[in-house]
């Protein structure tokens, strides 16, 4: 049987804010959070007629082979999973109170198949400022990073956060560094040599409908998405050396209390920098999982699907649906 296809938009009008229900585990245990999370996700894989119970087999086979490829302890039985117990664990692991990840509500399914991926940067691919990792907020309140935006509830452990009240603080902080002084240098004179060439070449672009005009305002395009590929690279790297320096302070993530965005808004943001520090709030909080990047830790130890079905999809009545 053909795998399943690339998720589906969130239907329009899906609430923009995960919500978990603390009242459904204790009435039900594992079945009824599973049963939740299912009533969640399964609209997202409305043609290929997901059931409660088959969240798994609706994600890409090998995304759900590989974000289980370590988790054989997780079946272990003895693991209590009513809500008090996962919540006295959460606690006991040192996980705070829920918080929120903006993100696209497209990637729902593959975070909770396979966690945070750094490597995807979005909306901050040109930031050299803010170090690599999980960004979070207080509140629910969007904050405009996504088109599609839904509000991800998390709870993380990352016990020690360097505190900075503005981004300009933690600019001082890294341009200390001789490394980062020299890229963050690099980035501002990539800045001014590209802008130079935009401006010159925008000033013939626009004159007239001529040859030399229509080919001005093609260079304008390859010079955008030079300057933007250029500037990337270099964020990258400073990125990266930003992300070293605040690590080497014993650091687990950052707070920065008044982080100015777009529009005038001001974020309190919280960057952990170790995926595996971030959890779903209801999540199963087993010990056992402690360095692994599952939101859930673990889905499987949930019941919503034994092991050996990972990355297989339950048979299906035929459907008169096209």
């Amino acid at each position: 049987m053909p795998g399943p296809e690339t998720p589906r938009p969130l239907p329009v009008g899906r609430p923009t804010t995960i919500r978990a229900d603390p009242h459904a585990p204790a009435r039900e245990g594992a079945a009824g959070w599973a049963n939740w999370l299912a009533s969640w996700l399964a609209p997202i894989y409305a043609e290929q007629e997901v059931g409660p119970v088959d969240i798994l087999a609706a994600l890409p086979p090998l995304k759900a082979l590989k974000a289980f490829a370590t988790m054989e302890k997780v079946t272990d039985k003895a693991l209590d999973l009513s809500h008090a117990a996962r919540m006295e664990r959460a606690a006991a692991q040192g996980y705070g109170l829920a918080m929120y990840h903006e993100t696209e509500s497209a990637n729902v399914p593959g975070l909770f198949a396979e966690g945070f991926d750094l490597n995807r940067v979005g909306a901050r691919a040109q930031d050299e400022v803010m170090p690599n990792g999980v960004f979070l907020k207080p509140t629910e309140k969007a904050i405009n990073v996504a088109r599609e935006p839904l509000q991800l509830p998390v709870r993380h452990r990352a016990g020690a956060l360097k505190e900075f009240q503005t981004r300009d603080d933690l600019e001082r902080f890294l341009l200390r560094d001789e490394e980062y002084a020299k890229l963050h240098t690099s980035l501002k004179a990539n800045e001014f040599r590209y802008k130079q060439e935009f401006d010159a070449v925008d000033k013939v672009a626009w004159r007239s409908d001529r040859p030399a005009a229509l080919r001005a305002r093609a260079r304008l395009d390859e010079i955008l998405d030079q300057w933007k590929a250029s500037n990337s690279e270099i964020a990258a790297r400073a990125r990266e050396r930003a992300t070293h320096l605040l690590r080497e302070t014993g650091a687990e993530g950052i707070h920065v209390a008044h982080d100015p965005g777009s529009f005038g808004r001001t974020v309190d943001t919280t960057v952990v920098f170790d995926p595996s520090h971030v959890r779903y709030p209801d999540a199963a909080f087993d010990p056992s999982q402690m360095s692994s990047k599952d939101l859930l830790a673990s889905l499987a130890a949930l019941g919503v699907i034994p092991l050996s079905q990972l990355g297989r999809r339950q048979p299906q009545e035929p459907s008169n649906a096209r």
